[in-house]
């Protein structure tokens, strides 16, 4: 596999970045989750909401042959949005992005980042000393909660 790098997002990456976010919600999520919380999820990651977290915080991508194949943002000390396009996850991708975000909220001044966890990719941030699992979910109506998991790790 070609180097991975991770790079600062911009505007001109907005439609990969979306693109990406959806196909891999779409992908990942429905063998977890109802067709109501794959909407909110996708409702997340619209571009206006996308655009509105890169101007809060920052947004990095992963890029592999000049391909865009993942993301992730950091607001403050809540780092959210970690995407893996599916045919490049568990080449170290992930592990890239999250370790470039916790060091950006180091060099901020923060001695822990916080982050929601979704049912996928529960043993993933299990695995990196994510702890203090507590459970959460969102009432999306209908009967259909969505349910997730809040974590936190020390960055000291």
């Amino acid at each position: 596999m070609d180097s991975i790098e991770i790079q600062q997002f911009s505007d001109s990456h907005l439609d990969a970045v979306c693109s990406l976010t959806s196909s891999t919600i779409k992908d990942n999520y429905s063998a977890h989750y109802p067709n109501q919380a794959i909407e909110y999820f996708l409702g997340l990651y619209k571009p206006e909401n996308i655009l509105e977290k890169s101007q809060k915080g920052a947004i990095c991508i992963a890029v592999v042959a000049k391909e865009i194949v993942g993301t992730g943002s950091l607001i403050g000390a809540e780092i959210s949005g970690v995407f893996v396009s599916m045919r490049m996850q568990r080449k170290g991708i992930g592990l890239k992005i999250m370790a470039h975000l916790e060091a950006l909220a180091r060099e901020t001044g923060n001695n822990s980042v916080s982050l929601s966890v979704s049912l996928p990719s529960f043993q993933f941030y299990k695995a990196l000393g994510y702890m203090n699992f507590k459970e959460a979910s969102i009432d999306l109506g209908c009967n259909q909660k969505l349910n997730y998991w809040r974590a936190s790790k020390s960055l000291i």
